[in-house]
């Protein structure tokens, strides 16, 4: 499911939301969820750092620093993306 989800526009859906909504914790709470399960693929890793998911992950981070869930899913998203020797 990953694979398809990246295959229909998913990666980007996620990352154009996080962009056009970057106050709202919950989009991007669920964006930085989203990711990460996204970036179990190596694939997706690839794409998810050319599409600009990487920096939409530390904006947020940034954005919301009190918000605990941001913060888990932030951090483990750019976790399993450093994992990849292909985004360096």
């Amino acid at each position: 499911n990953k694979v398809s989800i990246a295959t229909v526009g998913g990666i980007s859906s996620v990352v154009d939301a996080m962009r056009q909504y970057p106050l709202e914790v919950e989009v991007q709470h669920y964006g930085c969820w989203a990711l990460t399960n996204l970036a179990v693929n190596d694939d997706n890793k690839v794409s998810i750092a050319s599409m600009g998911g990487i920096s939409s992950v530390v904006e947020a981070m940034h954005r919301h620093p009190q918000d605990s869930k941001v913060q888990n899913w932030g951090t483990s998203a750019l976790r399993i993306l450093a994992d990849n020797s292909n985004n360096n």
